[in-house]
């Protein structure tokens, strides 16, 4: 299979895979493979929310503009100018996030990638005084889900362990809530570390904040590789101060949905003794 690249995105590079019988796109870094579009419907649509500008590299040797995605029945086409100023046109399925923007459940990809950047840096900027680079974002959040819309959202990702880790909240408060209640309805065993006003916000939502004492308790007992490693101190107040690299320090809250806390407390893999299972069953009865 043909490997081409077509273009750049902040700091990944964007490649056409070509053969006889199948042709799809990817975004890879280092040679890492962070997302991957197997049918021209999806690339088109990932191009038009995502601000993607071809290279002249998109071009074909004869120098013509060529079509990056041919025309098909029912597609609407989508044209962008490469680097060189060439026309490239790309052919999108219509989508009602085109023109209306529903609450849902959604991958990066499905919505102005770009709009969800500034509004997520906008937001860790005010909890923390500085935020991740575009390139971070786009790699990491790749694989998140967001509940919401491009307007704001909350946004999730997976944990091998079956848990689920809330990893950003931000934007418009009333899309964002809307969001944070769809997430909520699916009763996954959601976790997350946050502002205190965020906090607040969660339990209002029917998430459980984690007492200081359960923080002083369990905490020490969860593997740092979970916290991306980073150093950590314990307030006595039960927040938790994090000493970040890249963005520097953040004090934040612990909270999480009542699945959550019985999954860890009949997790294997990080057993718990009997007085901090009662200490969590209490939390979760009494719904504090």
């Amino acid at each position: 299979m043909a490997k081409r690249k077509i273009g750049t995105w902040g700091d990944y590079s964007v490649y056409m895979h070509k053969s006889k019988d199948d042709v799809h796109w990817t975004v890879e870094s280092g040679g890492t493979e962070h997302n991957r579009f197997d049918d021209p419907e999806s690339f088109g649509h990932w191009v038009y929310h995502s601000g993607f500008k071809p290279g002249k590299e998109a071009i074909k040797k004869s120098g013509s503009t060529g079509m990056l995605i041919k025309a098909r029945p029912g597609l609407v086409p989508i044209k962008k100018r490469t680097s060189s100023g060439a026309l490239i046109t790309f052919w999108v399925k219509p989508d009602k996030q085109m023109d209306k923007k529903d609450i849902g459940e959604y991958k990066l990809s499905d919505l102005n990638a770009k709009d969800v950047y500034n509004k997520f840096k906008e937001s860790y900027e005010k909890e923390t005084g500085t935020s991740w680079s575009e390139g971070k974002f786009m790699g990491r959040a790749s694989k998140w889900t967001f509940y919401g819309n491009s307007d704001g959202f909350v946004a999730v990702r997976p944990q091998k362990s079956g848990l689920v880790k809330m990893v950003g909240i931000a934007g418009s408060p009333k899309a964002a809530l809307l969001g944070y209640k769809k997430m909520i309805a699916q009763k996954k065993p959601v976790w997350g570390m946050m502002s205190d006003k965020l906090a607040e916000m969660s339990e209002k939502m029917g998430m459980i904040r984690a007492p200081a004492m359960l923080i002083k308790l369990m905490m020490p007992r969860i593997p740092k590789e979970i916290f991306g490693g980073v150093e950590f101190d314990i307030n006595k107040d039960g927040s938790v101060t994090f000493e970040y690299k890249d963005v520097g320090k953040a004090t934040k809250y612990f909270v999480g949905s009542k699945q959550y806390y019985e999954q860890v407390m009949q997790s294997k893999a990080v057993p718990l003794p009997g007085f901090l299972k009662k200490l969590m069953t209490k939390l979760i009865t009494r719904g504090k």
